[in-house]
Parts: structure tokens; sequence; C-alpha cells
């Protein structure tokens, strides 16, 4: 992962030298993600990005970012009950519930102006790749045998064999000029990766990432004619 940021950065650091401008900044945002067919969560991120001008009114964009959705109280649940060659009976009961999603994220995209170079209105498309992908949410693992009443437990945060480390989807957004340093921006993303992993025998439910944003984009820096 490190190499692929610093690759990033190379190239993109490699571009002011045929860019008519370079700019930088931060963004903080709110997120209304859904989480299930027809519910909307809730979450929070903020990115770092710069942006170049190759040509008048169109350019590249590169931003580092992290963020958290809330909301999903989705599960998978696997029961499995054998008999015993003695009679006795047993069951294994394997559960695992996901409550919410924390990311660090990259996004490159190409940005136009809408209609000329001095439209207040920007567009902006390209792709995402997430990475660092945590869960909050339980993971548990039972083992009960009907004879002489025993019991294993065996709890844990969620991990590797539940969710998927990373996402990559595409992203969409658009900013609307508010002042000569702050903009008003709003993002879609649709996530290809399904977040949880397969268990074993078991396919869990079909999660993916799919994110509506809004923010400010207040731009800290910026050169021109480079």
């Amino acid at each position: 992962m490190k190499q692929l940021t610093a690759l990033l950065l190379l190239l993109l650091g490699s571009v002011p030298v045929v860019a008519q401008s370079f700019s930088a900044g931060l963004s903080p945002r709110l997120m209304a993600p859904i989480v299930t067919d027809a519910t909307i969560g809730q979450g929070w991120g903020a990115a770092v990005w710069s942006r170049v001008e190759l040509d008048d009114g169109k350019g590249l964009t590169l931003q580092l970012g992290w963020q958290e959705i809330r909301g999903y109280n989705s599960a998978v649940e696997i029961l499995d009950t054998r008999v015993l060659p003695e009679g006795n009976t047993w069951w294994l009961e394997e559960t695992a519930r996901l409550k919410r999603l924390q990311m660090w994220l990259i996004d490159l995209s190409f940005w136009q102006q809408a209609w000329n170079e001095n439209s207040p209105l920007t567009l902006e498309a390209g792709m995402r790749y997430s990475f660092g992908v945590t869960g909050t949410g339980n993971y548990q693992f039972r083992n009960i045998y009907s004879i002489g009443g025993a019991t294993t437990v065996s709890r844990r945060g969620l991990g590797e064999e539940v969710l998927r480390g990373h996402d990559l989807g595409i992203r969409i957004a658009g900013y609307y000029k508010l002042q000569e340093r702050l903009s008003l921006e709003a993002e879609a993303y649709q996530g290809f990766l399904n977040q949880w992993e397969n268990f074993e025998g078991f396919a869990g439910p079909t999660t993916y990432v799919t994110t509506f944003s809004i923010g400010l984009a207040l731009r800290l820096y910026q050169t021109k004619s480079l």
C-alpha cells in the first residue's frame, strides 16, 4: 500500500511541469450511506486533496481521506446440528454482526468546469481505492453439547475472517464555488467489492459500500502558470 501511495504522489507530482495551476486543500464531509435496501445510515469523513489544471478548466485531482459509516446492523449466522455416534447431540453456532465500517481512501479523478472555464460549477469523476477497512461489531463462536451441558464460547471483534480489508469503486462529485477559496461539494460513491467475506459453506449478506456525501472544499494553497 505504501508503494501505491508513493507511486500516485510521484505521478501527480510530475504533472505540474505541464500544468497551468496547482491547488491543495481540505474537505470535511457528512455522509448518508445506504447500509441496507432502502435504509440510510450516517457517517462522516475528511480528505486532503490536490488539484492540477492541465488545460483551461480541466485537470486531475488526487485526494487522501478517511471515513466512518454507521448503521449497518447486518449479520451472518451459521447453525449446524449433528448427532454423534454415542447419541449425543452437538450444536455449532457462529455469528458475526457488523455495525459500522471505517476506512482510508485514495481517489484519482478527472475534473472539468461545466459550460466554460469561468463556471462556478465543477464536475468530477474517477476511481477510489479504500484500504485499512475495519469493522465495529462482534464475532461469536459457540459449541454446545446436549449431554453434560458443556458449552464453549469464543467472542472477539470483527477480523479478517469476516471483512475484506479493501474496496474499489467509482465516484462522481460536483463542486459549486461559494467564495474564492470555498466550495460546496456533493459526492456519490459505489464500491464493487462485497465487504463480507464468505464463511465456510455460507455466503454472508451482500454489503457494498454505497455513500452519498455533502461537505465543504476549502482551498488552502494555489499557484498558477506552472
